[in-house]
Protein backbone atom coordinates (compact mmCIF):
# COMPACT_ATOMS: atom_id res chain seq x y z
CA UNK A 1 0.00 0.00 0.00
CA UNK A 2 0.94 3.07 -0.64
CA UNK A 3 0.44 6.86 -0.77
CA UNK A 4 1.46 10.12 -2.56
CA UNK A 5 0.29 13.53 -1.60
CA UNK A 6 -1.32 15.87 -4.02
CA UNK A 7 0.53 19.20 -4.34
CA UNK A 8 2.39 17.51 -7.93
CA UNK A 9 2.34 19.08 -11.32
CA UNK A 10 -0.40 17.46 -12.99
CA UNK A 11 -0.12 18.20 -16.46
CA UNK A 12 0.19 14.85 -18.25
CA UNK A 13 3.83 14.66 -19.58
CA UNK A 14 5.76 16.95 -16.62
CA UNK A 15 8.56 14.96 -14.75
CA UNK A 16 6.49 15.01 -11.60
CA UNK A 17 3.23 13.75 -13.53
CA UNK A 18 4.64 10.99 -15.07
CA UNK A 19 7.07 9.91 -11.58
CA UNK A 20 3.40 9.22 -9.46
CA UNK A 21 2.07 6.93 -12.75
CA UNK A 22 5.57 5.28 -12.41
CA UNK A 23 5.23 4.66 -8.66
CA UNK A 24 1.88 3.86 -9.19
CA UNK A 25 2.35 1.41 -11.58
CA UNK A 26 5.24 -0.41 -9.97
CA UNK A 27 3.14 -0.88 -6.83
CA UNK A 28 1.11 -3.11 -8.80
CA UNK A 29 -2.39 -2.12 -6.76
CA UNK A 30 -5.80 -3.94 -7.01
CA UNK A 31 -7.44 -0.39 -6.68
CA UNK A 32 -6.51 2.91 -6.96
CA UNK A 33 -8.12 5.75 -5.68
CA UNK A 34 -7.55 9.62 -6.25
CA UNK A 35 -8.58 11.85 -4.15
CA UNK A 36 -7.33 15.50 -4.74
CA UNK A 37 -10.64 17.28 -5.38
CA UNK A 38 -13.01 17.86 -7.97
CA UNK A 39 -12.68 18.07 -10.61
CA UNK A 40 -8.68 18.07 -10.27
CA UNK A 41 -9.05 14.16 -9.29
CA UNK A 42 -10.96 13.26 -12.33
CA UNK A 43 -9.39 14.95 -14.38
CA UNK A 44 -6.22 13.47 -13.68
CA UNK A 45 -7.68 9.79 -13.68
CA UNK A 46 -9.35 11.09 -17.33
CA UNK A 47 -5.76 12.16 -18.26
CA UNK A 48 -3.53 9.39 -17.02
CA UNK A 49 -5.95 6.27 -17.24
CA UNK A 50 -4.24 4.92 -20.76
CA UNK A 51 -0.75 5.03 -18.66
CA UNK A 52 -1.83 2.99 -15.32
CA UNK A 53 -1.67 -0.26 -15.07
CA UNK A 54 -4.31 -0.94 -12.54
CA UNK A 55 -7.18 -2.41 -13.16
CA UNK A 56 -9.83 -0.10 -11.10
CA UNK A 57 -9.56 3.05 -10.11
CA UNK A 58 -11.78 5.52 -8.73
CA UNK A 59 -11.25 9.03 -7.59
CA UNK A 60 -12.29 9.30 -3.73
CA UNK A 61 -12.98 13.16 -2.82
CA UNK A 62 -14.27 13.24 0.51
CA UNK A 63 -13.78 9.39 1.34
CA UNK A 64 -10.61 10.07 3.28
CA UNK A 65 -12.20 12.53 5.85
CA UNK A 66 -15.28 10.38 6.65
CA UNK A 67 -12.96 7.43 7.17
CA UNK A 68 -10.63 9.78 9.49
CA UNK A 69 -13.22 10.76 11.11
CA UNK A 70 -12.38 14.51 10.14
CA UNK A 71 -15.97 14.77 8.45
CA UNK A 72 -19.68 13.51 9.36
CA UNK A 73 -21.96 12.15 7.39
CA UNK A 74 -24.61 14.53 6.63
CA UNK A 75 -28.53 14.08 7.85
CA UNK A 76 -30.39 11.59 5.98
CA UNK A 77 -33.00 14.00 4.13
CA UNK A 78 -29.56 15.79 3.02
CA UNK A 79 -28.31 12.27 1.54
CA UNK A 80 -31.15 11.58 0.20
CA UNK A 81 -31.50 15.45 -1.63
CA UNK A 82 -27.52 14.98 -2.80
CA UNK A 83 -27.26 17.96 -0.69
CA UNK A 84 -24.45 16.67 1.22
CA UNK A 85 -21.49 18.51 -0.33
CA UNK A 86 -23.20 21.67 0.51
CA UNK A 87 -22.49 20.95 4.28
CA UNK A 88 -18.71 19.46 4.25
CA UNK A 89 -17.52 23.75 4.41
CA UNK A 90 -19.89 23.96 7.52
CA UNK A 91 -18.24 20.81 9.03
CA UNK A 92 -14.75 21.55 7.89
CA UNK A 93 -12.48 21.31 11.29
CA UNK A 94 -8.72 23.05 11.57
CA UNK A 95 -6.73 19.64 10.85
CA UNK A 96 -8.43 20.41 7.13
CA UNK A 97 -5.99 24.06 6.92
CA UNK A 98 -3.02 21.66 7.39
CA UNK A 99 -3.80 18.55 5.84
CA UNK A 100 -2.92 17.53 2.04
CA UNK A 101 -4.69 15.48 -0.09
CA UNK A 102 -2.91 12.29 -0.97
CA UNK A 103 -3.17 9.97 -4.28
CA UNK A 104 -3.27 6.61 -2.55
CA UNK A 105 -2.71 2.75 -3.72
CA UNK A 106 -2.72 -0.88 -2.57
CA UNK A 107 -3.76 -4.01 -3.24
CA UNK A 108 -7.25 -4.83 -2.31
CA UNK A 109 -6.85 -8.48 -0.69
CA UNK A 110 -9.54 -9.62 2.54
CA UNK A 111 -6.00 -10.53 4.13
CA UNK A 112 -5.35 -6.88 4.43
CA UNK A 113 -8.46 -6.72 6.72
CA UNK A 114 -7.60 -9.48 8.96
CA UNK A 115 -10.23 -11.87 7.20
CA UNK A 116 -9.63 -15.01 5.56
CA UNK A 117 -9.72 -15.19 1.83
CA UNK A 118 -12.66 -17.55 1.89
Amino acid sequence: MGTHHGYFDKALNSLENLSVVELVNQAGPDLLVVGTGMPLQELWLRDNWANLRVPVAMTGGAVFDYTAGFLRRPPPWMQRERLGAGRRPVDRTPVHACCGARVQWGPVHPRSQGLSPE
